[in-house]
């Protein structure tokens, strides 16, 4: 009703959809939507996209045949013709279809590792493959046995953030630093494999509290001083106590994601991370990322975003059964088999799919509200023909993930007393029902048995394109880099981010008003659109309090960025040049890379443009440009010149702490060397190893402390 009454009375709305991939009913997106726009806009214009670039021809037809078991409620049916959906595929090739059948479900899966183990011929990724289920619980046997032959592969489930081992370990941290008494996240810490103590301590401390009545923290600290301990662990112990007291003071002022990466970093727990498996370091520090930007959501939305409150958010989100959203980036991704439910799934696309657990009651599941399901035959009237439309638009989807190669696996046997029927889906699709007989299984885990093992490097995602800070990230140090860009370690924030951030939001606010205000006429040319009184209004909106040292130092730099900005806009406002766009994004691609970026302001300047980008550090004067320093400017002036048809004719850094201005002209010997550096390093990003470059920049940099290489 909302779209409606926007689109309305000319009613200029255009919708894209398909009826036979509704699928998130539970979310609220019902079918009826699509099946009722013809009534509510009778006069739209329609245009059918029949045309497949995913799918070979042989997987399209029977997706299409099988779709029709959901006539009438379709609107190809509903059409009487007028609308046909039957897709045609632009790739070309025979395409495979085969249904796998085992008697055991053990069976199942091993047929489908060494399905994968056949096809994974040179040309071919792991990436290339999906399993797919219907629910997440179905994924583990399969992810277990990807594991026990080493084929690499990730369980990319939409939730369970909060059950990762490294999320649970840091929220040990957290709670113990909020509350003293919560032995059981005391326990989780004096087990944490960095802090080396024994079993035998861990047990004698627990002993020691139950005895005493007392928390596995008090407990710890009677340690510290009883001669009943090995003076040795009652060091460490007096350590790790002090260590959580010391947080425990922080917490009353640091914001709760400023605490969280504080505890990470000085427990030593990032640096034991990073000693792990690499392909269990990059989940892990990828996890952590994702619970930082929980934390730093918290942060945006509440005014006491501390530990304390956090904490007690958390607590009723767990309550109510949350576990956490997970993101996975699946262009940027390792060379990985993917396993994932059906929903999460829809919109890729994998060369070879396995739609697995095939039998009725798993895929089509049961009514949710049918808690216990009558026999077949004692119900007079089917009422989940509505819920089978459903599970029947989420296989669709399943079928249409499959590029070359779509296998269908099912079992008799999934333990428990009865056997199971193929799915009816199956049925739908032709296939009848198999005795455990009528299927060869090779069981891939005995002795003789040839089985795929892949023990070859571990192969990090290489991003489709590039930002200059990640080139600038490289040049310095590849594996700073891999920490920043790869693994996505969080750091430590910086104030000169913040006061930077602060500056910059605040000119962009400035800049988007006086570019509106001339667009409506609603200016006198005389004077600025935009009040000096305006301008100090959105500083204050727009000024970040995060990771100053001191209040002081705090006060200190939002009174000094409030007379830089009253000096650029005097500076400004004697100037009178109305920019000629702000914040331009750009995609430039050179040869087969693609850079993006986003240049701060572009103004008219005699026969050309002028390209500005504001800086927050220390003024340099034109003779103190080294050539990185240029580099970002050069880079902008490509990106005007080839994308957005500009001609730059001065290049220019404006320092905001005295509103000083360095220019300088791009040469076209300087562009050139530009364009060979920046494809030199895409293409050792491409073939790098990521070994750390130390040197004088160890100093600033950010993962110093958790780098083994860094120079002394």
């Amino acid at each position: 009703q909302l779209v409606k009454l926007i689109a309305g009375p000319k009613n200029n709305l255009t919708v894209v959809g398909d009826d036979d991939q509704s699928i998130y009913k539970f979310r609220g997106a019902s079918l009826a939507n699509i099946l009722r726009f013809d009534e509510d806009y009778s006069s739209a214009r329609k245009i059918v996209l029949t045309k497949n670039y995913r799918s070979v021809q042989k997987i399209l037809d029977h997706a299409h045949a099988f779709i029709q078991h959901n006539n009438p409620n379709r609107l190809e049916a509903s059409s009487e013709g007028a609308l046909s959906k039957k897709l045609e595929a632009h790739h070309e090739g025979e395409g495979v279809i085969e249904h796998i059948h085992a008697p055991r479900i053990e069976d199942e899966v091993a047929k489908v590792v060494e399905k994968i183990s056949d096809l994974k011929v040179e040309g071919v990724d792991w990436k290339d493959f999906a399993i797919l289920v219907r629910s997440n619980n179905a994924g583990t046997d399969f992810a277990q046995a990807l594991e026990r032959h080493k084929i690499p592969f990730q369980f990319l489930a939409l939730s369970g953030l909060y059950t990762k081992s490294v999320i649970l370990d840091l929220l040990a941290w957290i709670r113990i630093v909020d509350d003293s008494y919560d032995s059981p996240s005391m326990y989780r810490i004096l087990t944490q494999e960095m802090h080396s103590f024994s079993e035998r301590l861990v047990m004698d401390l627990n002993h020691l509290a139950r005895k005493e009545g007392r928390s596995l923290f008090q407990a710890c600290e009677t340690a510290t001083t009883s001669s009943d301990f090995d003076p040795e662990d009652s060091e460490k112990l007096r350590t790790l106590i002090d260590q959580i007291e010391g947080y425990q003071k922080e917490a009353r002022t640091r914001r709760v994601g400023e605490l969280f990466i504080v505890i990470a970093k000085e427990t030593g727990y990032l640096e034991w991370m990073n000693t792990l498996d690499e392909r269990l370091k990059q989940d892990s520090f990828g996890y952590l990322q994702q619970f930082y930007e929980r934390l730093k959501g918290f942060e945006r939305r509440h005014e006491a975003p501390m530990l304390h409150n956090f904490l007690s958010e958390f607590k009723h989100e767990r309550d109510a059964g949350e576990e956490g959203s997970l993101s996975v980036d699946m262009e940027d991704g390792p060379d990985t088999v993917r396993i994932m439910t059906v929903h999460a799934a829809k919109g890729l696309e994998f060369k070879y799919v396995f739609v697995v657990n095939l039998v009725n009651q798993r895929f089509p599941t049961r009514k949710k509200s049918e808690a216990i399901p009558l026999p077949e035959g004692l119900v007079a009237v089917d009422d989940t023909g509505e819920h089978v439309e459903e599970e029947r638009r989420l296989f669709y989807v399943a079928m249409t993930r499959a590029k070359e190669g779509l296998f269908f696996t099912s079992a008799k046997d999934y333990g428990g007393a009865r056997k199971r029927k193929i799915s009816r889906f199956l049925n739908e699709l032709g296939y009848e029902d198999l005795s455990s007989d009528q299927s060869v299984v090779i069981d891939l885990t005995k002795e003789g048995q040839e089985v795929v093992q892949v023990d070859e490097l571990h192969k990090y995602p290489i991003p489709k394109q590039f930002s200059f800070t990640q080139l600038a990230a490289f040049n310095t140090c590849p594996l700073q880099y891999k920490f920043a860009h790869i693994l996505k370690v969080p750091v430590f924030g910086k104030w000169t981010f913040s006061f930077g951030k602060s500056m910059h939001n605040t000119l962009q606010r400035f800049f988007t008003v006086w570019l509106e205000r001339v667009v409506a006429n609603d200016t006198d040319e005389n004077v600025l659109p935009v009040t000096l009184e305006e301008m100090m209004e959105m500083y204050a909106l727009n000024w970040l309090d995060d990771w100053y040292v001191n209040d002081r130092q705090r006060e200190e730099y939002r009174a000094k960025g409030r007379e830089s900005l009253k000096a650029f806009y005097r500076q400004t406002e004697n100037e009178g040049a109305t920019p000629f766009s702000i914040e331009m994004g750009f995609t430039l691609k050179l040869s087969d890379i693609v850079v993006k970026g986003r240049i701060d302001r572009i103004d008219t300047f005699e026969d050309g443009v002028e390209i500005i980008d504001y800086k927050t550090g220390t003024p340099k004067t034109a003779k103190k440009l080294s050539k990185g320093d240029k580099e970002q400017l050069l880079l902008y002036h490509l990106a005007a010149r080839d994308v957005l048809g500009l001609a730059p004719k001065r290049l220019t850094f404006h320092y905001l702490e005295d509103n000083s201005k360095v220019h300088f002209v791009a040469k076209d010997k300087e562009l050139i060397e530009l364009q060979e550096k920046i494809v030199d390093r895409v293409q050792n990003i491409r073939s790098s190893s990521f070994n750390a470059t130390p040197g004088f920049h160890c100093k600033f940099c950010d993962f110093a402390d958790i780098c083994s290489f860094r120079a002394k």
